[in-house]
C-alpha cells in the first residue's frame, strides 16, 4: 500500500487513528453492510478531509462520488473509479482496496468508528486553527484573523454531535416533557408558529406591533407577563410606514431610544428556499436569538404562490417552522381573513390546521374583537376587545398615528368596576400567596356572597382587563388591578350588575 500522508506535518504529530479509518471504509465497501455510507456522511457529516490518511481520503471521497451519481459504493465500484481517475496506485492498489472489506468494523457497526474518525478530524482542524490564528495575530494580520474565527466558528458548528431523527420515548418520558413556555401571557407559546388574521381596518398591524414591543422591552400584556427577548419584524409593505407607528407608540408609553425590535423593510419570499435560508444565516448573526419573527404579511410573503393552493401553505409552513427550528423564536404570521369571515384565514384550510395557535380580529364599528381560534394543547385564552387611540407626534402639527388600546383601558380610566369585580379582587388582595381558581371563587362566595356564575364573569373580566395575572395554576393581583381598587374605593361602584 502507498503510505500517503499529508504534507502539513508529520503523521505521527496530529491525532489520527487508521484502524477506526480502515473499519468505516471496510464497512462503507462491503456490499453485505448497507446504509454504512449514509451513516457517516449524512447523520454523521464525515467528510473526505476528515481521513488522516490520503489513501483513506481518495477512497472515501470515490464512494460519496458514486453515491452522488446513484451508483452504489463497493470495492468493485470504487477500484474501477479510482482506475478511471487515475489514483488507484495512490492509494495501493486494487488488492488494498479490496482488503479493507476485511477489516470492517465487528458486526458492521460503523457508527463509533466514524465518530472517531470526525473526533480526530476535529482536534487536527483545531490545532491548525490555533496556529493560523497565532501566525496572523503576530503578524498584525486582522483580516485573515477575521477569515479563520469564520472557520474556528464553522468548526464549532461542525463538532457538534447531530442528533437522531428520530427518537424514540416511553410513555413515562411523555409525561414528564416540560409543559409550554409562554411568550405573551396566555396568548402566545415559546417556539411555535401562530397566525393572527383580520379585515383591512381591524388595526391587526397595529397588535402585531404592539406585541412586538411588549417583548422587546419586556413590558407586560396588559396585566399578563412577557419574555422579554429581541424581536425581528418583517415589514414585507415597507418599514418606513412602521415610523409613525413606532414614535406614537414611544410616546404613548413614554420609551426612549432603542427597543430591541430589528426590522427588515422588504418581504421574505417563504417559498423561495434561497430566501428562507438567507433569513435563517442573518437570524444567527444576532447576539440573541430573536424570541419572536413577525412575518406581516403573508400575502406579501408568498409571490407566485397560491393562497388556496395546500401544497403552497405547506411550503409556506416548512418554511416558517424551518425559521422556528433555526432561532427558537415564536414565528407569527399576520393575514388577511377570507371572504368569508367566518370561515377564518383567507386561503386554503391547511394554513389554519398547522398552526399552534391562530387569533382572529373582527371589527365592530370602533371596536376591534380579538378571538381564540385555535390554541393547541392549552386552554384558550379569554376573548377581548381593543380600539386604536390616535396620538398626536411632535413632528408637524397635522401628523398622528395610533396605538392599540384595550376597551377594558378606557374602563379603567373612568375607575369603575362591579362590586363583584372588586370583592374578587380583595380576595386576592387579601390572600399572601398567589391563589387557586377554586380558593379564589370559595373565598369570593365566603366573603362577598358571589355565586359561582358571577365569579366566573366577574374573573373573566379582570383577566381581560389585566387587573388579575394567571401563571402556573394560580391567580395574583397586577398592580393595575392594585390601582383600579383603590379608585373604585375612592369613587365608589357603578350602578349596573351585581
Amino acid at each position: 500500500m502507498a503510505a500517503a500522508k499529508n504534507s502539513e506535518a508529520p503523521l505521527e504529530m496530529w491525532p489520527h487513528n487508521p484502524e477506526a479509518e480502515a473499519a468505516v471504509l471496510g464497512c462503507i465497501l462491503d456490499p453485505t453492510i448497507p446504509g454504512a455510507l449514509a451513516v457517516c456522511a449524512d447523520e454523521l457529516r464525515l467528510a473526505a478531509r476528515d481521513f488522516r490518511l490520503v489513501a483513506h481520503e481518495l477512497i472515501y471521497a470515490a464512494a460519496l462520488d458514486l453515491r452522488a451519481h446513484d451508483t452504489p459504493a463497493n470495492s468493485l465500484t470504487v477500484t474501477d473509479a479510482l482506475e478511471f481517475a487515475g489514483k488507484l496506485d495512490d492509494v495501493g492498489g486494487a488488492a488494498y482496496v479490496d482488503g479493507l472489506t476485511t477489516r470492517a468494523a465487528p458486526s458492521g457497526n460503523v457508527r463509533p468508528y466514524a465518530e472517531i474518525v470526525k473526533r480526530c478530524a476535529n482536534q487536527r482542524r483545531t490545532m491548525k486553527l490555533s496556529g493560523d490564528l497565532a501566525r496572523a495575530g503576530h503578524a498584525g494580520d486582522f483580516a485573515d484573523v477575521t477569515r479563520i474565527r469564520g472557520e474556528i466558528d464553522a468548526l464549532l458548528t461542525d463538532a457538534q454531535p447531530v442528533k437522531q431523527r428520530f427518537q424514540l420515548l416511553s410513555d413515562e418520558e411523555v409525561e414528564n416533557l416540560p409543559q409550554p413556555d409562554m411568550l405573551v401571557g396566555s396568548l402566545l407559546v415559546r417556539d411555535t408558529l401562530a397566525l393572527l388574521y383580520g379585515d383591512s381596518g381591524t388595526g391587526k398591524s397595529f397588535f402585531a406591533l404592539d406585541i412586538a414591543l411588549r417583548v422587546a422591552t419586556g413590558r407586560d400584556w396588559y396585566g399578563h407577563a412577557t419574555v422579554q427577548g429581541p424581536v425581528v419584524y418583517i415589514a414585507a409593505e415597507g418599514a418606513p410606514g412602521m415610523a409613525k407607528r413606532l414614535r406614537a407608540w414611544k410616546a404613548h408609553y413614554g420609551a426612549t431610544g432603542a427597543t430591541g425590535v430589528q426590522f427588515i423593510g422588504c418581504a421574505v419570499q417563504l417559498l423561495d428556499d434561497g430566501e428562507v435560508q438567507e433569513l435563517i444565516r442573518t437570524l444567527a448573526t444576532m447576539p440573541t436569538p430573536p424570541a419572536l419573527v413577525i412575518v406581516d404579511t403573508l400575502g406579501r410573503s408568498m409571490d407566485g404562490g397560491d393562497e388556496s393552493d395546500n401544497s403552497d401553505v405547506h411550503r409556506v409552513v416548512s418554511a416558517s417552522d424551518a425559521i422556528r427550528r433555526a432561532t427558537g423564536a415564536t414565528v407569527l404570521l399576520v393575514h388577511h381573513v377570507g371572504k368569508d369571515e367566518e370561515k377564518g384565514p383567507r386561503g386554503a384550510s391547511a394554513l389554519r390546521g398547522d398552526m399552534d395557535t391562530v387569533i382572529g380580529l373582527k371589527r365592530d364599528g370602533e371596536t376591534t374583537h380579538a378571538r381564540c381560534v385555535k390554541q393547541k394543547d392549552l386552554e384558550p385564552f379569554a376573548p377581548f376587545a381593543f380600539r386604536l387611540r390616535r396620538i398626536a407626534l411632535d413632528d408637524h402639527a397635522d401628523s398622528t398615528s395610533c396605538v392599540i388600546e384595550r376597551c377594558d383601558e378606557a374602563r379603567a380610566e373612568a375607575g369603575k368596576l362591579r362590586n363583584s369585580e372588586a370583592t374578587a379582587l380583595e380576595c386576592l388582595e387579601a390572600s399572601s400567596t398567589p391563589m387557586t381558581n377554586k380558593d379564589w371563587q370559595q373565598t369570593a362566595e365566603v366573603l362577598g356572597g358571589i355565586s359561582e356564575r358571577t365569579f366566573i364573569y366577574a374573573k373573566k373580566a379582570m383577566l381581560e382587563a389585566g387587573y388579575v395575572a394567571f401563571d402556573n395554576d394560580r391567580y395574583t393581583l397586577t398592580h393595575n388591578g392594585a390601582l383600579m381598587l383603590q379608585l373604585h374605593r375612592n369613587q365608589g361602584a357603578i350602578a349596573g350588575g351585581p
